[in-house]
């Protein structure tokens, strides 16, 4: 029963801890296995033809570009990679999210992570220097950020990703054998035992009939006189067993 309670509580908590993600920039991505794609754009293919960072560079040679072959997709087919598993794509956000509301059931949008390959671009309005048009620029921007425009305009062009909803009790949870192994080994050492147990009960319940036989027999066969003579010779001969055994 102990066992049991064990092996219960210990199956239940590693099904509910939060697996470990252990693919958080390009250098896990480089050294883990999965397999890499990008989408079919050209500032990606131009991306990595100016790029002087060692770790996009060894990515796009060791896993992009291998045998000769390109692994630039579109959009829809290298999410359709990243929702079978074991698969790497470099998307666009908004198309990314996009797919993956419409396709992607709510634990793989609980099992996607997302890791930049290109650093933050950041982007101003181009002016002359000491411009009159500057402070114009800047009061417009303020205000547009003030009153919710910037976010508005953002929330179009740019999906945001779809929300996580864990809840394990709607989805099915395999439960691998290393989760119970002792369990089952604990469980074959006690049939073993009880098969050695009951072995040398059937051994012992074998040999008393055969003398419990034996000296029915010889009730049956011998005088009432000689059957005692018999039993007080039997007695005698283990008697004598057991001082031998003492004296050894």
């Amino acid at each position: 029963m102990i066992i049991y309670q064990f092996y219960n509580a210990n199956v239940l908590s590693s099904l509910l801890n939060e697996e470990y993600n252990n693919i958080r920039n390009l250098k896990d991505l480089l050294e883990s296995g999965l397999k890499v794609g990008v989408e079919d754009m050209l500032f990606n293919k131009d991306y990595f033809k100016r790029t002087t960072d060692r770790i996009p560079l060894e990515l796009y040679n060791k896993k992009i570009v291998r045998n000769k072959q390109n692994n630039f997709f579109d959009a829809e087919f290298g999410m359709s990679l990243v929702k079978r598993g074991g698969y790497a794509f470099h998307v666009d956000t908004s198309a990314a999210y996009r797919i993956m509301r419409r396709t992607f059931s709510e634990r793989e949008i609980c099992e996607v992570n997302a890791v930049t390959l290109f650093p933050p671009q950041y982007v101003g309005a181009v002016a002359k220097k000491g411009s009159q048009y500057k402070e114009y620029i800047a009061i417009g921007v303020s205000k547009m950020l003030e009153s919710g425009l910037m976010n508005r305009i953002k929330s179009i062009w740019d999906s945001r990703k779809p929300p996580c909803v864990k809840m394990r009790y709607s989805s099915i949870i395999s439960v691998n054998i290393r989760e119970f192994s002792m369990a089952l080994l604990f469980l074959m050492c006690g049939f073993t035992i009880a098969i050695i147990i009951l072995l040398c009960e059937i051994y012992t319940i074998k040999i008393k009939r055969e003398k419990r036989s034996k000296i029915k027999f010889y009730r049956r066969k011998l005088p009432s006189e000689q059957f005692k003579m018999y039993k007080t010779k039997r007695i005698k001969k283990n008697r004598v067993l057991c001082l031998d055994q003492r004296t050894v």
